[in-house]
């Protein structure tokens, strides 16, 4: 039993005395990762728990997270290597001297396996230029992209989920950290990306993202870790991501996903499933348009009123300011937008 632990959290089952060495890690930004490896050395009972949950009671029992277990040789091997690199040894004690974390790690551990038929990808930042990875796998999509993700400050990838938005793909997401130094949360939602805050008690601590999980033809995947889509996350801490690639296991997911968005958005916008209109792009300086997701653009009206409630009658003449923009469709529906001129 050997144990790395992240001084910056509180460690309260840590304290007295232990029957097993540990390592206080990565000491500039933290020590993120939250698996186990258990008996690597035994194809028989060799088991890798890996994902966004921490050891802790809120964690267990109050936030939202997710948990892999495989039980796979390959995986659990990966994953030690990846802990004894940090722990500078294959010993019981560590090896300060030779310990390595964040930046100074090298790239030393396999990026795909095959377990049970289904290709799953492993990475560990920052050795694994895991950006621009994650862009490509999120611009694989063919219909669909759902993510959950506790922050989201990393331009490149808000970047990949607006292209595929305006692509015309299915993309929704709930972030819980909007408000947060960086949040990329208004950036997206002001691109008309259906993107949700997440209010509710516990924490949605998820960090993942799913590629087509409703099309199970077209090599849905699962992206998740303990890696989050920051900065920080990216250059400095010790983070691991898991790409499973199988239908499903991210239909699984999928559930999950929903389940949470239906507690957060009205029951009109669930019926209009918040992506038939969309307004890009927003903010603007008056070029815009107006996208009828699967509308005919024959049978609709649309109407601009400015923030005053007044009807604007001028579309290519915009003042800057704040607009609402309606989709008035023939039975009557109606969805509203806001809309933002600069």
């Amino acid at each position: 039993m050997r144990y790395i632990f992240e001084d910056q959290a509180s460690n309260s089952a840590l304290s007295g005395s232990l029957p097993f060495p540990i390592l206080e890690g990565n000491t500039v930004e933290l020590m993120h990762n939250k698996f186990l490896s258990i008996d690597a050395a035994d194809p028989a009972k060799a088991f890798l728990v890996t994902a966004s949950m921490n050891w802790t009671e809120s964690g267990l029992e109050d936030d939202f997270n997710n948990v892999l277990i495989f039980q796979d040789q390959a995986m659990a091997k990966a994953y030690r290597t990846e802990f004894e690199e940090m722990w500078g040894s294959s010993g019981p004690q560590p090896d300060l001297a030779k310990a390595r974390f964040g930046p100074a790690k090298l790239d030393n551990t396999p990026s795909f396996l095959s377990i049970g038929g289904r290709i799953v990808e492993l990475y560990f930042t920052p050795s694994d230029r895991i950006v621009p990875l994650l862009a490509e796998r999120l611009h694989s999509a063919d219909h669909d992209v759902q993510f959950g993700l506790f922050i989201l400050t990393m331009d490149e990838l808000s970047a990949a989920l607006k292209d595929l938005w305006f692509e015309g793909l299915d993309v929704r997401g709930i972030i819980e950290e909007r408000y947060i130094s960086g949040s990329d949360f208004d950036f997206l939602l002001g691109q008309g990306v259906p993107v949700q805050e997440h209010e509710p008690y516990g924490l949605f601590h998820h960090k993942y993202a799913l590629v087509d999980a409703a099309a199970p033809d077209s090599n849905p995947m699962v992206i998740t870790g303990s890696y989050n889509w920051t900065n920080t996350a990216t250059t400095a801490n010790d983070e691991n991501v898991i790409i499973l690639h199988d239908a499903d296991i991210a239909n699984q997911f999928l559930q999950e996903f929903e389940a949470r968005w239906s507690e957060l958005v009205s029951v009109g916008e669930l019926e209009g499933e918040g992506s038939l209109f969309r307004i890009f792009p927003n903010p603007n300086s008056g070029e815009f348009w107006v996208e009828y997701r699967g509308i005919p653009v024959d049978d609709g009206l649309v109407r601009i009123w400015d923030s005053g409630g007044r009807l604007v009658g001028e579309f290519d003449s915009l003042a800057p300011g704040l607009y609402v923009v309606s989709l008035i469709l023939p039975g009557g529906q109606v969805f509203l937008g806001k809309m933002v001129v600069e």
